[in-house]
């Protein structure tokens, strides 16, 4: 089923805009008869991490599954290694769980991956995919991620499934609808729950320096390895930049290398591994 689909988006790709009408009409038959044929979800490939179940709906669309992993998700196969044998992993900007499930496949015996999503369609599909692919192991909290714990944070949302959500909108603004959604930090998260996160996920658009100031005790003591997505545009809507970024991350004692391990820096770099000095 899936080269079949791949071959589908491969066309569409190269002849048609995403919307235009044949585009939507196919893509709406298609989920209908995948739901027909997969009702416990579509079997796709997630980059190299295996295959899992993926709600219909999601199965055609603009994510490319089988590619997962390359290009701006491209820390993704380090991560899965990273995850391996650990007790708790922390995926924050969880999306719809392609981080979590793989993690949830690889860790010790009795660990868990923690995954934070604030968005409500996205947290949605984040559940049943846990569901329809056993990962137990896997806690959803729908809240966000950042330096202070508070009720109620401004954040921008679609109703659809969409990875772009987040607490400054930077363009397509007819898009989103302001809500609000509670906020965490891993500091009082971890203390909360009595968990020491050894690896950590962060991908936030934008909110990257609230998360690490919200984590400094529990940096300071777990030294977990981060994967850090950095979103310069929304850094500089939120009033700060990439620069400010890098200093936090030298206050907290890590050094930024690419996903290979080379030494790097975020403000040539996007996708990052902070490693503790």
């Amino acid at each position: 089923m899936m080269p079949t689909l791949q071959f589908a988006r491969s066309v569409r790709r190269r002849w048609l805009p995403p919307d235009a009408a044949p585009v939507r009409a196919a893509r709406t038959v298609t989920r209908w008869a995948l739901a027909c044929a997969y009702p416990r979800g579509v079997p796709v490939h997630i980059g190299n991490a295996g295959e899992f179940r993926i709600l219909p709906a999601l199965a055609v669309g603009s994510l490319d599954y089988a590619s997962w992993g390359t290009g701006k998700n491209a820390g993704f196969t380090a991560w899965v290694v990273a995850c391996r044998g650990k007790r708790a992993a922390f995926d924050i900007g969880a999306h719809i769980g392609l981080y979590a499930m793989p993690a949830s496949r690889v860790l010790a015996s009795g660990g868990r991956c923690y995954a934070f999503e604030p968005a409500a369609a996205n947290a949605d599909a984040l559940e049943r995919h846990c569901v329809l692919n056993g990962c137990a192991n896997v806690t959803v909290t729908r809240a966000l991620v950042g330096a202070t714990v508070r009720d109620a944070v401004p954040f921008f949302e679609q109703a659809v499934v969409v990875g772009m959500n987040s607490i400054v909108v930077t363009k397509h603004e007819d898009r989103y609808e302001r809500m609000v959604r509670p906020q965490v930090t891993v500091d009082a998260f971890c203390a909360a729950h009595d968990v020491v996160p050894e690896v950590v996920k962060i991908d936030v658009e934008g909110g990257e320096i609230g998360v690490l100031v919200g984590a400094r005790a529990t940096f300071a003591r777990a030294r977990p390895r981060v994967f850090l997505s950095v979103h310069p545009r929304h850094l500089v809507a939120l009033g700060t930049s990439v620069a400010a970024l890098a200093d936090c991350i030298r206050d907290l004692k890590y050094r930024v290398t690419d996903v290979l391990g080379n030494p790097a820096d975020v403000h040539h770099c996007t996708e990052v591994i902070l490693e503790p000095m």
